[in-house]
């Protein structure tokens, strides 16, 4: 298991998928302007995508700078890996987008001594419907179990958002593992504590799901 000092140098700086690029989500890759574009209330639908997440859209640029030197600081820490999702080349002329947009964010939070990772990640309504968030799944789920030796990985969603819910329990599913249930007041939002719903994935049920030695 690796401890905290170790994990900082063990986040690889991009990871890549079959239609995606994820990298280090830090100013040296995003810049604030592009940042508050994609987070801010003017992003387009900003309103549905944030619905069930733990943050409002960013009031100010500003706003967007601090997330991301935040990023940064958990980053170094070795508690958190935030990527910025973008899709590759391919991808993206498929789909008519721009290879260099931001579709979002995902993250890795590494709770080291419960020998735990949670996954979490949003994507701009542009980009919903394409099984990406079950993509990105699979390359952090890989860093957290091959990368960094967890145990266990765990994702939850807000128990109204039906979307989350399709999306997590088919790639929770494809992976070996399961749904633990209901999680009363046990997540926050804006508005307060939220009730959310937990799944977990153990390295086993993971290994033996992907035929991994």
């Amino acid at each position: 298991m690796l401890g905290d000092d170790d994990a900082a140098d063990v986040f690889p700086e991009t990871l890549t998928t079959p239609r995606l690029r994820l990298e280090r989500c830090s100013r040296d890759n995003v810049t604030v302007r592009e940042f508050y574009r994609a987070a801010s209330r003017n992003s387009p639908n900003i309103e549905d995508v944030t619905e069930h997440l733990t943050w409002s859209p960013h009031e100010s640029p500003k706003e967007s700078r601090d997330t991301l030197i935040h990023f940064e600081e958990q980053w170094d820490e070795g508690d958190v890996a935030t990527y910025a999702i973008r899709l590759r080349e391919d991808e993206a002329e498929r789909l008519g987008e721009n290879p260099d947009a931001l579709a979002g964010t995902c993250g890795l939070t590494c709770h080291w001594e419960q020998d735990c990772a949670v996954l979490g990640v949003w994507l701009r309504e542009a980009y919903w419907g394409n099984g990406y968030s079950g993509e990105r799944a699979d390359a952090l789920l890989e860093l957290a179990f091959d990368g960094l030796d967890f145990g266990v990985v765990a994702v939850t969603h807000h128990a109204d958002n039906a979307k989350s819910e399709a999306a997590i329990e088919k790639y929770v599913a494809a992976n070996g593992g399961r749904r633990e249930g209901l999680l009363r007041h046990h997540g926050d939002s804006p508005d307060g504590p939220v009730d959310e719903v937990r799944y977990t994935i153990s390295a086993s049920e993971w290994r033996d799901a992907n035929d991994r030695a």
